[in-house]
């Protein structure tokens, strides 16, 4: 029952799914979120100087900064850069939404949200903003330029509980990071290297090169210094599933992990199907997900408009 389940969960719409791994490709690393947000003790902040422009370029989408959910920030002196973004990542951006959280969003905006690119410049007389901060900002900013109005609320939602699939064990791939190590790279490029397996920046999520369990155009994706938390809200994206998925298991403390597997939209063109997303949690990281109803907090969008002139 439980595979049904999934596997209803992930029959995506071609342009659902496209929709859900770009957002995925530009969080290439993401990083763990658990100390209490400090967003709530600043308040309102402003951009000093914005400029908000329309990117008919076609050109890669660039930031001078990580735009994902989690904490992973390069320090910009003031500066937010952003080049052809679809108003949606600013609007994830500011609000630190998930994809599934995403997914539930982008069923109430209008069709250009998620089409059209704009570019993002912007100044803070703030010395050195942290990314909570420059998150409040891009609230301002947007609620400013774009006439973004949204209210918070809990919905009783389809989620998936993580649980271990076996009382008491994990899997191999999945260990406690020590409290001592000392060799996490301090750069949060998605370039960075891996060691024995696991991804060498700690604190984020990096996708690895894959190998023959992996199966023909598999992902292997990893992490290392994160909570069980984190790893269950990023399985939503990972696994291309449109329910949340919540930490059930039960395990405190920081862990490194990694996970191969073969996407399911790529199991029919190989000759084997290789290892399933499912059977990966379970045999790789000694995880199971089980399907049932839970409180999940949303951000709703009451009203969005084209931006106004700088």
């Amino acid at each position: 029952m439980l595979t049904g389940a999934i596997t209803q969960g992930r029959r995506l719409s071609v342009v659902r799914r496209a929709g859900a791994m770009a957002f995925f490709g530009l969080l290439l690393v993401v990083s763990d979120s658990r100390a209490q947000s400090a967003a709530a003790a600043v308040g309102k902040l402003d951009f000093d100087v914005a400029s908000v422009r329309q990117n008919r370029s076609g050109s890669k989408p660039e930031s001078n900064f990580p735009l994902g959910p989690g904490d992973m920030y390069t320090h910009t002196g003031g500066v937010f850069s952003a080049s052809d973004q679809p108003l949606i990542t600013y609007i994830a951006f500011a609000y630190k939404l998930t994809i599934s959280q995403l997914q539930v969003v982008r069923q109430r905006l209008p069709e250009w949200v998620m089409t059209d690119r704009f570019d993002i410049e912007a100044r803070s007389e703030v010395r050195d903003p942290s990314k909570e901060q420059m998150r409040l900002m891009m609230r301002s900013l947007l609620a400013d330029r774009f006439r973004l109005r949204v209210h918070e609320e809990a919905r009783q939602l389809p989620v998936f509980g993580l649980v271990l699939a076996k009382p008491g064990r994990t899997g191999p791939k999945l260990r406690p990071h020590g409290e001592q190590d000392g060799s996490c790279a301090a750069s949060p490029s998605p370039a960075a290297g891996v060691v024995g397996g696991y991804p060498e920046v700690c604190g984020g999520l990096a996708l690895m090169p894959t190998s023959a369990a992996g199966g023909l155009g598999g992902m292997n994706v990893g992490a290392r210094n994160v909570s069980l938390d984190f790893i269950a809200r990023s399985l939503a994206g990972i696994g291309e599933l449109e329910r949340p998925v919540v930490d059930q298991t039960g395990l405190g403390g920081s862990y490194d992990f990694a996970l191969e597997f073969t996407p399911e939209r790529l199991g029919a063109q190989t000759e084997s199907e290789g290892t399933t997303f499912p059977e990966a949690l379970r045999e790789q990281l000694g995880l199971k997900l089980a399907a049932q109803k839970g409180s999940v907090d949303l951000v709703i969008v009451d009203s969005v408009e084209r931006p106004s002139k700088n």
